[in-house]
């Protein structure tokens, strides 16, 4: 493919032809390539980075609403806690609410970090490793003069979600840290993914506008060289007529019957010139004896008056061929105004609204993912609540406690439900994306209109082919010009000898003014000689016979 491509017209155009602008030597078929390949980037790049934004956007502000949900239920619960149960059950009953609250985020795969804060800021309670909350003090010191909020920091190069509530009841600060890069992993992966669809779309779409261009632009090629070849006097060259294409085929077919026909009419000017040349040989001779042989050569002005009227009407007839020529040409150009309206319009409907359909596929499957695992987590919440529920059925009084956390089970239940609702609006924006992105291809729709105007240069190309049928069709005007004066001169030398035919039956004698009008004859016979070499050069230039392999 490389090879073929360095050998392609593209090239040779570019760097064999240093006379020509830059702007006519890229034929318009690489233009309209080079527009594809443009609108195809332009149109992936816009859509990636509104799918990797719009997707970063809605996933932040979902998992902002998560983290607010869970601290503000974390920090009521313990406050509950401080009221219900005893101070020293209070740790052991964090640490279990901490624990679950966890399991809730881990089964969402999202990896938080949840902090009890004392007034100082020292960690009471801790889900991480390392026991270290990794703030500074200013940040540490406005969450704790803060009742709640959500902020986000960036710690050693990192971004992070801080979401943090008050506990009044025992001077605590419920605080939960979530990094950006752990919940955005979806988002990158989905942008990493249109950006390689996007090159495997651009790669295809570069190697399907070279082929196009080829399958285009090398019948065309053959043409304009079959057309050059005529032009030069080969008219045993022959266009392609079969796996070119239908127009092209009609095209070469039409060009073929013409250059047939031209042969056999050159052929028969050929016959003709020899037959008059030989003639006019003849005349010579029969000039010099000419008081002798009156008859004969009256005979013979007769034999060439009947061979001048079939060189005109071989005139006629090559007239006749030009003006079909000339009108297979304009049928040309029509047949190729309609090839390239054609595939303009392929293009633009290969271009249309591939890529938005497959990312929107994409993201319908990120969503089902998420809707899963938030069933699964509702299922599990649910499951958690009703054991919840008879365990503090069996302990009586001493379950009363485990009574609020089935109660508070229940709440997350709740609030799974409404984190459904929350992928529900996610899905109908992405809904609303994939609009946006269709309008977007609207508009690169009529880019790509614009860039039809390159198609004017096929036009000039058979212009050009039109040009030299034009060249062509003035060669045999000059040709039939010249049998014209042919035929005058005959004309002329037949009225001559018949002048001297009525002579001789007047008078019996020879005298001064009849010996003049056979040297008159010979001049002619000489000029007609002179006329139908020339023919023959002329006609001698044109190659009609097919050359056997």
């Amino acid at each position: 493919m490389i090879k073929k491509f360095a050998e392609s017209n593209l090239i040779k155009s570019l760097f064999l032809q240093p006379n020509l602008p830059w702007g006519d030597r890229i034929g318009f078929q690489y233009r309209i390539m080079a527009i594809i390949v443009v609108l195809v980037v332009f149109i992936l790049s816009l859509q990636g980075m509104t799918t990797y934004y719009t997707s970063k956007n809605l996933l932040q502000r979902y998992n902002d609403e998560m983290l607010k949900s869970s601290v503000k239920n974390m920090a009521e619960k313990i406050d509950l806690y401080s009221s219900v149960v005893d101070s020293r059950e209070i740790t052991r009953k964090t640490e279990y609410l901490m624990t679950n609250e966890l399991a809730t985020f881990n089964a969402q795969k999202i990896p938080v970090q949840i902090y009890i804060l004392d007034h100082q800021g020292a960690i009471v309670l801790s889900t991480s490793k390392d026991n270290s909350t990794q703030l500074s003090k200013e940040t540490l010191q406005k969450i704790l003069n803060s009742r709640n909020g959500l902020q986000g920091i960036q710690i050693s190069g990192d971004m992070f979600r801080l979401a943090y509530q008050q506990i009044p009841g025992r001077n605590w600060t419920c605080l939960i840290k979530l990094a950006e890069a752990d919940y955005l992993k979806p988002v990158i992966y989905l942008r990493n993914m249109v950006t390689g669809l996007g090159l495997v779309a651009m790669l295809v779409a570069v190697v399907c506008c070279i082929w196009l261009a080829g399958k285009f632009s090398g019948p065309l090629n053959d043409l304009c060289a079959v057309m050059a070849g005529a032009s030069m006097g080969n008219l045993t060259v022959r266009a392609k007529e079969r796996g070119v294409g239908r127009e092209f085929s009609l095209l070469g077919q039409s060009f073929n019957n013409m250059l047939a026909k031209l042969g056999e009419m050159i052929d028969q000017f050929k016959e003709t010139g020899s037959g008059l040349l030989t003639t006019s040989q003849k005349m010579q001779l029969v000039s010099k004896n000419q008081l002798d042989n009156v008859a004969a050569t009256e005979s013979s002005a007769i034999a060439i008056n009947g061979v001048m009227k079939s060189v005109a009407g071989l005139v006629d007839l090559a007239e006749k061929a030009s003006r079909e020529m000339m009108l297979a040409s304009e049928e040309g150009m029509a047949a190729l105004k309609t090839v390239v309206s054609r595939i303009e319009e392929n293009m633009k409907n290969t271009a249309r609204g591939t890529a938005t359909m497959q990312q929107l596929d994409k993201n319908i499957q990120e969503i089902n993912n998420m809707l899963n695992v938030i069933k699964e987590v509702s299922e599990q919440t649910r499951l958690l609540s009703l054991n919840a529920s008879i365990e503090a059925a069996r302990a009586g009084e001493l379950g009363q406690g485990f009574a609020v956390v089935a109660g508070e089970v229940r709440r997350l239940a709740d609030d799974t439900a409404t984190s459904t609702k929350n992928m529900t609006i996610i899905a109908s924006a992405i809904e609303g994306q994939s609009m946006v992105v269709q309008e977007q291809v609207k508009i690169a729709d009529e880019m790509v209109k614009e860039g039809s105007a390159a198609s004017e240069k096929a036009q000039e190309a058979l212009a050009r082919v039109f040009d030299r049928i034009t060249a062509t069709d003035r060669y045999i005007m000059d040709i039939s010009q010249q049998i014209r004066e042919v035929a005058g001169g005959v004309d002329q030398m037949a009225v001559t000898i018949q002048h001297i035919a009525g002579d001789i039956e007047q008078h019996d004698d020879f005298d001064q003014s009849e010996c003049f009008s056979a040297l008159e004859i010979s001049n002619l016979a000489q000029h007609l000689a002179d006329m139908a070499l020339k023919i023959q050069d002329h006609l001698n230039e044109f190659n009609s016979t097919q050359e056997s392999e």
